[in-house]
């Protein structure tokens, strides 16, 4: 008697599945001894789990290596990408002589993410008659840069260890021989 409000509590089953924030309908009925003022309130459920690199697909999903013109990274959430110090993905010789120059594209569908690579001109790629750039022949190295992918403030789990942090590196499939 007297109370004007109550506090009450949730238990969130959480999961290690990044997804959007959602909302949650709580409605209230039959109240003892008080009268509402409203029965329905709308509460949010944050997302707390970290974005993941789900895989990393070179020429298409193509078996052989002896050409590699396009490399696909694709994460598991709709993620965001904070470049404000630097690139957020790296592509560069296993040997870290040699950076690689790329362009890419982002697409966002269905709740996940796909960053495509293509090569540019510079050093450790072959430029082909038909205007299509490949690696030269070696090994190689794609750094995703987790401090600069996140969802919602929640930075990339890179090292998939089921938490926030960390980079994520790509390099023992990731090879060009006998171009």
């Amino acid at each position: 008697p007297g109370d004007i409000s109550k506090t009450f509590s949730l238990e969130i089953l959480g999961d290690q599945y990044p997804e959007a924030n959602e909302q949650v309908l709580v409605t209230v009925s039959d109240p003892v001894g008080a009268t509402l003022l409203r029965s329905n309130a709308f509460g949010t459920i944050l997302n707390d789990d970290a974005p993941r690199t789900q895989e990393v697909v070179i020429n298409r999903g193509e078996r052989q290596r002896s050409v590699i013109d396009e490399v696909t990274v694709r994460f598991d959430s709709e993620i965001e990408f904070d470049e404000t110090d630097g690139p957020a993905f790296q592509i560069r010789t296993r040997d870290g002589q040699a950076n690689v120059n790329f362009s890419r594209t982002i697409s966002q569908v269905d709740g996940e993410t796909a960053v495509r690579f293509r090569f540019e001109s510079g050093p450790s790629v072959d430029e082909r008659g038909n205007s299509t750039a490949t690696l030269a022949d070696g090994e190689y190295e794609l750094l995703v840069l987790g401090s600069r992918i996140s969802i919602g403030g929640i930075s990339l789990d890179g090292d998939q260890d089921g938490a926030a942090g960390g980079d994520y590196r790509f390099a023992d499939a990731f090879f060009r021989n006998y171009g």
